[in-house]
């Protein structure tokens, strides 16, 4: 939810937002459908998560039945429908402008969705790619992974994962889930990260150097 309202507070100051891992969508696209700024809109959504179902399928896979994961499952979820309710979140409340195809270039400011894969470093190429200058990244008990065209801020909601690793974590939102702070009072304080970053503040992925791109180079990706 705090990624969320910073994407409203950014949309609303004229910027430009890429959300991305279509088959995070699924089960619940019909939700971000009702959100498109036309019909037409409205279709490539729905499209999109059809042709992930589609691709997974062809490929003797179900996108339900490896969804969610094990780690997933130890973080509470039961079922896709909860998981994608939570991608929603971070997706913020405002209209949705375009759907991207994987590293499709954006042109005008408001929320965007592409239709890419679900493997973080391979979707966070894409946006690179895109022309997106700064990256958040949401994590649970921790990840590494940042991308190497743009600082990655690196987000957790977890108390215990900010003590632990205080080294790649860059925005600490667990205060919300304690009830000290709001929602909006943390949306803030990203956003206000956000700018320090844009103005030359390094993540903790640049001071140690971690970074990698992940080009789709064999058929396409789910």
């Amino acid at each position: 939810p705090v990624v969320g309202a910073a994407v409203d507070l950014l949309v609303s100051h004229g910027g430009t937002v890429i959300v991305g891992e279509t088959v995070e969508w699924l089960g619940a696209e019909h939700i971000l459908a009702a959100r498109a700024r036309d019909a037409t809109v409205a279709r490539q959504i729905l499209q999109a998560v059809e042709r992930k179902e589609g691709f997974a399928a062809a490929s003797g896979h179900s996108l339900t039945g490896n969804n969610p994961g094990e780690e997933n499952i130890r973080g509470g979820l039961s079922t896709i429908e909860e998981k994608s309710l939570g991608a929603l979140a971070k997706t913020g409340t405002c209209r949705i402008d375009g759907v991207l195809g994987m590293a499709e270039p954006v042109t005008a400011g408001g929320l965007y969705l592409m239709d890419g894969p679900s493997f973080s470093p391979e979707s966070m190429t894409g946006f690179a790619a895109a022309g997106a200058q700064i990256m958040l990244f949401t994590t649970g008990p921790g990840n590494s992974t940042a991308s190497a065209l743009a600082p990655t801020i690196k987000i957790t909601a977890r108390r215990e994962t900010a003590r632990r690793l205080p080294e790649q974590i860059d925005f600490d939102a667990s205060p919300v889930s304690e009830g000290i702070e709001t929602v909006a009072e943390a949306a803030n304080r990203l956003l206000a990260t956000i700018v320090d970053v844009a103005g030359g503040t390094l993540t903790f992925g640049e001071i140690l150097g971690e970074g990698l791109e992940v080009p789709t180079r064999v058929r396409g990706s789910l």
